[in-house]
C-alpha cells in the first residue's frame, strides 16, 4: 500500500469524527486520537469480573474436573485483576500527562 492511501484513510477518519462527533470533541479526538478514552472502560469492566471471579475463588472449593485441585477461578480472577488494574492505570496516566501537556 502506498502512503497516498495511509493518508487518504486519516482524512476520512477526520470527516468521520467531523461529522458524528459533538463541536469541539472533533478537534480534541484528532488530536488525542479517537480510541484513547476506551482504555479506562474496558479496564473498569475487567477488573470489576475479575473481582467476582477472585471473590468466587476465594469463597468457594475448586469445583473444576481436571484441574488438579487448582483453583481455577482464584487464579484467572487474579489475573483479570492485574489486567483490569493495568489498564486502568494506564488510561488514568496517559490521560493525566495529556493534561499536562496542554
Amino acid at each position: 500500500m502506498s502512503d497516498d492511501n495511509g493518508s487518504q484513510d486519516g482524512q476520512q477518519e477526520e470527516r468521520l469524527a467531523a461529522q458524528y462527533l459533538p463541536s469541539g470533541v472533533a478537534e480534541e479526538a484528532a488530536e488525542r486520537g479517537l480510541a484513547e478514552g476506551i482504555q479506562i472502560p474496558i479496564g473498569a469492566i475487567i477488573l470489576f469480573f475479575g473481582l467476582i471471579i477472585l471473590l468466587t475463588g476465594v469463597f468457594s472449593a475448586p469445583q473444576t474436573p481436571g484441574t488438579n485441585g487448582v483453583n481455577m477461578d482464584l487464579w484467572w480472577g487474579l489475573v483479570m485483576v492485574v489486567l483490569g488494574a493495568l489498564f486502568v492505570g494506564y488510561g488514568w496516566l496517559k490521560s493525566t500527562r495529556a493534561g499536562q501537556d496542554r
